[in-house]
């Protein structure tokens, strides 16, 4: 199955089984969320845009948390940036996972936005 072939949601959970293991030890300890990690993450691709037709658009909601302002002067910082989007892809039947809701995977896993955040701070003094 292709990428664009495969359907939005995951209806059906791996086996275990189905991953090669060393150790049969190894096969009962094996996690729902690493299983889904592994169904989530089968054929997915970083580099295509999470959409199901070519036509639609990423709603991408941007929000910075700032944490303190180190100095004045010259508005030193620290702050978080935080997006939020839907990735079709990444849909699943938390029933089929022992009702796991929500997993956290590394950031260099999943498609990312490119956006760039320009400093745009100007001292400007008219007398």
């Amino acid at each position: 199955m292709n990428y664009w072939d495969r359907p939005n949601q995951i209806t059906e959970r791996s086996d275990a089984s189905d991953y090669p293991f060393t150790g049969s030890a190894e096969k009962l300890f094996k996690s729902d969320q690493n299983i889904l990690f592994q169904d989530l993450f089968r054929n997915y691709n970083r580099e295509i845009h999470p959409v199901l037709s070519h036509d639609q658009v990423i709603e991408i909601n941007f929000e910075i948390a700032l944490f303190n302002v180190l100095e004045l002067g010259e508005m030193t910082t620290n702050l978080e940036v935080i997006l939020r989007w839907h990735d079709p892809f990444l849909t699943w039947d938390p029933a089929l996972y022992n009702y796991t809701y929500v997993l956290r995977v590394p950031h260099h896993k999943i498609w990312e936005p490119d956006i760039i955040l320009y400093n745009s701070y100007v001292v400007s003094c008219y007398i």
